[in-house]
């Protein structure tokens, strides 16, 4: 039989406790890691929800549309926009607003992995399902960033189908909308 998870509660300075349960001895999830940021590299487009916090209320909430080398575009809820193709961008501060025309070097290179190229102490904290997918949830670390990050990555594709990321007065979640589906990102009129 496995060894029965470790029950943990967090109190910060007066703040309502926060309890988790940690597996008693976690899996590697190196390689589990590894095949998400290969997966997320080799995807032709990617559209995804960003919510950015630097506290517990307010934040920016996003939607990103990246296409495969090198367009992107995001639209921020009540703020800026910005459109990027090779190397040629486009941004604007809310939506009745003029759009700014510069450079972009150099060209972006999409899909990346949120994290970055390096991940360490990846662990499985366990597994689920999540809107209908199986999934494995890991945790790991970029320490160049510092960040640490919760995914939850889908068994059968290695694609991230959500993530958490918390650095320093810095709390991300991603939710990833549509893998590999037509996408066309063109510049503003």
């Amino acid at each position: 039989a496995a060894p029965a998870a470790r029950h943990v509660v967090v109190r910060l300075n007066g703040s309502p406790p926060v309890a988790f349960s940690l597996p008693a001895r976690p899996r590697p999830a190196t390689a589990i890691v590894a095949r998400a940021a290969k997966a997320t590299r080799a995807l032709r487009s990617l559209v995804y929800t960003e919510a950015l916090r630097s506290g517990p209320t307010g934040g920016l909430l996003t939607t990103w549309s990246l296409k495969a080398p090198n367009e992107v575009e995001y639209r921020i809820k009540g703020g800026a926009d910005a459109i990027v193709l090779g190397t040629k961008r486009w941004d604007r501060n809310n939506a009745r607003a003029a759009w700014r025309r510069s450079e972009q070097l150099p060209a972006l290179q999409v899909p990346q992995p949120a994290w970055g190229s390096v991940a360490t102490n990846a662990h499985v904290l366990g597994e689920g399902a999540l809107r209908g997918r199986p999934v494995w949830i890991v945790s790991f670390a970029n320490p160049t960033t510092p960040a640490w990050f919760t995914a939850w990555i889908d068994r059968q594709t290695s694609l991230p189908l959500q993530l958490r990321m918390t650095a320093a007065a810095h709390f991300m979640f991603h939710r990833y909308l549509a893998f590999n589906q037509p996408l066309t990102i063109s510049p503003p009129k």
